[in-house]
């Protein structure tokens, strides 16, 4: 009699296949999520790391552009001009002539500017 109860509820094979795909299947698909999780937070860090480079680099060109215009300003090219022995003089605003674009006709417009 212990016999027979011993093959009374047998293991079928087809549930325990079934399980064990649908174990794979679920295993498979939570390891896809893992991977593309982890390939977008890398990318997102690559993005963050790249905007921080540009926001260094727009603040130095900045920094460039204030020092290039302070070089560039009118007190200070007198001043190196002078302290580099420059032959540069004054330009003299009666002497400034302005000449427009040729416009096809046949004269040439050209004003002369007076102080």
């Amino acid at each position: 009699m212990k016999r027979n109860q011993r093959y009374r509820n047998p293991l079928k094979v087809d549930s325990m296949v079934g399980s064990v795909l649908v174990i794979l299947t679920l295993g498979a698909v939570g390891s896809a999520y893992v991977y593309m999780k982890n390939r977008h937070v890398k990318t997102g860090d690559a993005i963050h790391a790249i905007e921080s480079e540009i926001r260094d680099i727009d603040k130095e060109v900045q920094m460039l552009r204030t020092r290039l215009a302070e070089a560039e300003a009118l007190p200070n090219l007198e001043r190196r001009l002078a302290e580099a022995g420059s032959v540069l003089s004054e330009i003299d605003p009666g002497r400034v002539v302005e000449i427009s674009p040729h416009t096809g006709g046949g004269e040439v417009a050209m004003t002369v500017v007076q102080p």
